[in-house]
């Protein structure tokens, strides 16, 4: 799945639904997770490989949610747990993208910065300024 940036600075709201299909063939959504955050969400990524979810908001913040969809272990009692909080930007995140098996994620801002950080220490290892306008999106194969 792709990314797909949305602007809003206020608040920002993640929702999680099922879909089920009735009985009568009929395709119901069913909320199953909420999640409300102080700043507004500018972008947004799904890796289904690791069912990961990316989101970069509007002050610069980036999270990493875990999301569980088919596990049943007593483990995994939520079904959405927090993995990674990057405060590397400052100003609103225009696309991240992630290399689980390096553990490097690449994000870029309005800020015309490139930031490429260890996800598992949650730390900058390089800042590329990005001049003549800035990087306005990112996906990295």
């Amino acid at each position: 799945m792709g990314g797909s940036s949305i602007t809003s600075s206020n608040v920002g709201q993640i929702r999680i639904y099922n879909l089920i299909q009735s009985k009568k063939g009929e395709f119901i959504l069913q909320q199953v997770w909420e999640k409300t955050y102080s700043s507004g969400i500018t972008f947004l990524k799904y890796n289904k490989q690791n069912t990961t979810l990316s989101i970069g908001f509007h002050n610069g913040d980036i999270k990493i949610l875990k999301i569980y969809l088919f596990e049943t272990s007593e483990v995994t009692k939520n079904l959405v747990d927090e993995i990674g909080l990057i405060k590397s930007h400052k100003k609103p995140i225009c696309g991240i993208d992630i290399d689980f098996l390096l553990g490097y994620m690449f994000s870029i801002s309005s800020e015309s910065k490139l930031y490429i950080s260890e996800i598992n220490y949650q730390s900058t290892i390089m800042k590329v300024d990005i001049t003549n306008g800035g990087l306005l999106a990112l996906n990295y194969n």
